[in-house]
């Protein structure tokens, strides 16, 4: 069903309460320190590469380019493990996917098909005619099914059939797909402004929903519960499967290339032409935003949401910590085309104008909680006793801290005890992280911990840290001061509010005023 409805800027918040916060915020970054990193290494292919795609673990790497040639690397070297060339004049090849466990290719070519490979082979399993150029292909997790985008239409193919399940004609041209890990749903994107939900059982959309300009990109969670979308019309949406209203939408300065979804579809990374790289959570809070010189084209979210790239036509890639750090740069011969990120973050591909194809490491380090203990604990009986330590393979752990998601931050001590008076009764989660004398903080560890009120009870109010932030954010422009002018009415249920995972002072406790 068809729905031209239009959400500006509406965040639906859980538990009921609706939370609108306008925010003026004009910045020229969010780092202050930023290194320049070299590649693992780099292969110069005969033509611009239009598409790279990692395998979950980051051990296997595929690229497409206009020399006709689909490549497959492994992470340890820049020699191909093989290459195939598809042939015919145009050659391009416009998109490449690889499945999570890396055992099967699928290609989209300018010659009207789509090729599925097996790893272990340059010979293809099959070649499927299509009626239209290959923009857009992608392939489930265990390489089952693909979907593509071909000229006008939709495709749906079986890894082990030579005919397609099902095809859907949009009317023009189809320039993005994704599909679920699981292989259940799909979603598309076309330039008659509809994005698309298929369930891979039918070739009748779930729903489809009207924007306001073509649809240049899609991604779609593992488990197919939620979708994200960018649009000519500026704006990018944010959908639940089972509602063809979006959930949110937020609006750019200009076009939104890239969205891309972490695996449980909690953050949403976004490029847009206004020069921008920008993380929203799920219930549509912008967490931070990073103003480039020139059009973002291209945004890959690692699965854990950990780790945001971008790249575009300032020949720039850049990779970003969560909190909004931003860990180092790189800049090619020409424009970035396409990024891919392994699960945990680790590796980074990326393909270029300039006819290469890169590989990154990035190597953040790791924090660990020993122990909680005792855990539940009692107020006015227990002192809880907290450790933990941090692992770093390319430097030497500095800092530390811990919070707690009900009562903000607890300590920057590698070990402390804190009465269980001190916090509120209820569950916890505590998380933990660790930073390094490269300046580069750690993804957080966590664990539950119940402190029991004087009744012996689970009696704490209940814990709205996971659906409110203070960080409610919309940022325009670029510029080289900070100015925030702020103008917005908060609705808390508590005073105590999480902070956003991010830099050291996003985690200082604040205050709001309780509005009945």
């Amino acid at each position: 069903m068809r729905t031209k409805t239009k959400i500006k800027n509406v965040f639906r918040i859980g538990f009921g309460l609706t939370l609108i916060c306008l925010t003026l915020l004009v910045f020229a970054s969010l780092a202050s320190k930023v290194e320049a990193k070299d590649p693992e290494w780099s292969y110069r292919t005969g033509g611009r590469v239009r598409s790279v795609s990692i395998s979950s673990d980051g051990n296997y790497i595929a690229a497409g380019s206009d020399d006709g040639f689909v490549y497959l690397f492994q992470k340890d070297s820049s020699d191909p493990v093989w290459r195939y060339q598809t042939g015919g004049d145009p050659a391009t090849v416009w998109s490449v996917s690889i499945s999570a466990d890396s055992n099967y290719i699928a290609a989209g070519t300018a010659r009207d098909r789509v090729f599925l490979f097996q790893r272990d082979s340059s010979i293809p399993e099959h070649i499927w005619v299509t009626d239209g150029e290959g923009y857009a292909v992608s392939i489930s997790g265990d390489g089952e099914y693909i979907a593509a985008g071909c000229g006008y239409r939709v495709f749906l193919f079986q890894k082990d059939s030579d005919t397609q399940v099902w095809r859907y004609d949009t009317g023009d041209f189809v320039r993005t797909v994704s599909i679920s890990a699981d292989g259940q749903y799909i979603t598309a994107g076309s330039m008659n402004n509809d994005v698309y939900l298929f369930h891979k059982d039918s070739d009748t959309p779930v729903w489809n929903y009207t924007t306001d300009g073509a649809v240049w990109s899609v991604s779609i969670s593992s488990d197919g519960n939620h979708i994200g979308a960018g649009s000519h019309d500026h704006d990018v949406y944010f959908f639940e499967r089972e509602n063809a209203t979006p959930l949110w939408n937020f609006t750019t300065g200009w076009d939104v290339w890239g969205v891309s979804l972490s695996a449980d579809g909690e953050y949403a990374g976004v490029a847009s032409d206004d020069g921008n790289i920008s993380l929203f959570r799920k219930d549509g809070t912008l967490l931070w935003n990073y103003s480039t010189d020139d059009y973002v084209k291209c945004a890959s979210l690692s699965g854990d949401g950990s780790l945001l790239a971008s790249g575009g036509l300032d020949h720039t890639i850049r990779e970003f910590q969560r909190g909004g750090t931003l860990l180092w740069n790189y800049t090619t011969g020409h424009n970035i085309e396409s990024l891919s990120t392994s699960f945990s973050g680790e590796y980074l591909a990326a393909g270029s104008r300039d006819s290469c194809v890169y590989l990154f490491r990035t190597v953040v380090p790791t924090a660990i909680i020993d122990s909680i203990s005792p855990n539940p604990a009692a107020q006015g009986k227990d002192t809880i006793h907290f450790e933990g330590h941090g692992d770093s393979e390319e430097g030497t752990i500095v800092s530390y801290n811990w919070r707690s998601s009900k009562d903000g931050n607890l300590s920057t001590e590698k070990s402390f005890n804190m009465s269980a008076s001190d916090l509120s009764a209820g569950e916890h989660t505590i998380y933990f992280r660790v930073k390094d004398d490269e300046d580069v903080w750690s993804v957080e560890a966590n664990e539950t911990l119940t402190i029991e009120g004087s009744s012996g009870k689970d009696d704490g109010d209940e814990d709205f840290s996971d659906d409110i932030s203070d960080n409610w954010y919309l940022a325009v422009g670029g510029g080289t001061a900070a100015v925030v002018v702020a103008v917005g009415i908060v609705i808390h249920r508590r005073k105590k509010v999480e902070e956003e995972w991010g830099d050291e002072k996003d985690h200082e406790e604040t205050e709001e005023e309780v509005i009945e």
